[in-house]
């Protein structure tokens, strides 16, 4: 033997290992592991060719990897506590007619009423008491704006914990009401006509009473849902001012 060879035996004598040698119990379960990893695989390949490839997500590790150290967390936002004037469209935002704007004085979780409430006021199926989101409103802000001709429109901008329960109450009174026939006789009908177009969330909503149209707008950004009811049947004048009520809940 070299003498190279035998000065690295000396120096190995006694050494310790970089690790502990695992324990017969531990090599039998990293083969049980092994093998189950092999048969799985084989298996997905089976699968891969009849189209299963989500199969292959079975052998990735589950435990999601742990944060950088010293990667920092964002908290969530925090919920507003009253809707601010700039949430409500202006006079300008109305290119289309020449408005007089008025704010509304029953401001508050108590004042205006919950708008679907109003539009299906007189549908004989609805019940205020099967929707829970009204009672959970926190604030609320309301418009009118008035224009020639008898046009009209208002505005109610409500501030909810959950705005997507909002909306999702909203669509279900418009199952409940679709069609209805109001005390004096005249036939409503709601439809949903668009989804998802401008904000978080929106709804465009035709109304027709007889021959008369009337176009409802939700639009819900974060905690904010806006809803706007205008008079005349221009469906491009309604999904502009969409998009502007989200630009106006975001500032």
């Amino acid at each position: 033997m070299s003498d190279n060879l035998s000065t690295l035996f000396e120096q190995m004598h006694g050494a310790q290992p970089p690790a502990p040698f695992a324990s017969p119990d531990q090599l039998r379960r990293r083969a049980r592991q092994r093998s189950r990893r092999q048969a799985l695989a084989a298996a997905c390949t089976v699968l891969a060719v009849a189209g299963a490839g989500a199969c292959w997500a079975a052998l990735r590790p589950s435990a999601a990897p742990p944060p950088r150290p010293g990667a920092s967390v964002s908290p969530p936002a925090a919920v507003p506590t009253a809707v601010p004037q700039s949430a409500l469209l202006r006079v300008p935002d109305f290119s289309f007619t020449q408005v007089e704007a008025g704010e509304l004085d029953d401001q508050g979780p108590d004042g205006p009423d919950w708008p679907i409430s109003t539009i299906v006021s007189g549908c004989p199926d609805y019940r205020e008491s099967n929707y829970q989101t009204p009672a959970q409103r926190r604030a609320a802000r309301a418009a009118t704006y008035l224009g020639p001709d008898g046009w009209n429109a208002w505005q109610i901008v409500e501030l909810y914990p959950d705005a997507s329960a909002n909306i999702l109450d909203i669509s279900r009174v418009l199952i409940t009401c679709r069609g209805f026939s109001v005390p004096d006789g005249a036939d409503i009908k709601l439809s949903v006509t668009d989804r998802g177009f401008a904000g978080d969330n929106s709804l465009l909503i035709s109304q027709l009473s007889g021959n008369r149209i009337t176009y409802i707008v939700v639009v819900r950004v974060g905690y904010f849902v806006s809803t706007l009811s205008l008079s005349g049947d221009d469906e491009n004048q309604a999904r502009t001012l969409a998009k502007t009520m989200a630009t106006r809940l975001r500032t």
